[in-house]
């Protein structure tokens, strides 16, 4: 069984096509029907055990991993040879960071008033303004720690994220006359956003 995609991951199983050959899902799926359901996407949110025990699951599985290619892993290593201070600063980072910040306040301010017809777009920038600082942050940490793989694979997922932002606005802005001209702000905001992180990581469109 396959240990990717990693970095690669927008985490929604439920429309991935690697499930079949996918550590990490079936991790996720054993939790699943330990909490007496039967659908990744009806998980009550977690609670700080869950997301204790996540951490050390994840930590075993990445020590599991680095044993088998012969790599020293500390489970309880920091990222003290990352210069925080600079990624926290970079750009890129501050501009995806902003970005999620302000797509956050626009959701809270839609969500009672959104209609039926736009409750899937809703749902998708729910889901992906997260993972764009998230992502964007792992590419930024990557690259200044030297770890050029990483990074692409962490900013091929922020670039699809800002794809995914910047169609749901529009849909958004579309069906609700009072939420365009905001959805649309944001919208050229995650096409800049999206121009950079190409430009830096050398990417194509996504």
């Amino acid at each position: 069984m396959s240990d990717a995609p990693f970095n690669a991951c927008d985490y929604l199983c439920d429309r991935c096509m690697e499930t079949d050959h996918c550590r990490i899902y079936a991790l996720l799926r054993k939790k699943v029907l330990s909490k007496g359901t039967d659908s990744l996407s009806k998980m009550r949110p977690p609670s700080l055990e869950d997301i204790r025990e996540s951490l050390d699951e994840a930590i075993g599985l990445l020590t599991r991993i680095a044993a088998d290619l012969d790599i020293p892993f500390e489970g309880d290593q920091d990222v003290e040879s990352l210069d925080a201070h600079s990624i926290d600063s970079d750009d890129i980072y501050q501009l995806a960071l902003t970005f999620t910040s302000k797509t956050h306040v626009f959701l809270k301010k839609i969500e009672p008033h959104v209609a039926s017809e736009a409750k899937e777009a809703f749902d998708d920038v729910v889901w992906y303004h997260t993972m764009v600082s998230v992502k964007t942050r792992r590419a930024v940490a990557s690259d200044y720690d030297g770890q050029p793989e990483d990074a692409v694979s962490s900013a091929g997922v922020a670039l699809k994220s800002l794809t995914k932002c910047v169609e749901a606005f529009d849909r958004i802005g579309g069906l609700d006359r009072l939420a365009s001209e905001e959805a649309r702000a944001l919208a050229v905001t995650a096409m800049e956003i999206r121009r950079q992180i190409s430009k830096r990581f050398n990417l194509g469109p996504r």
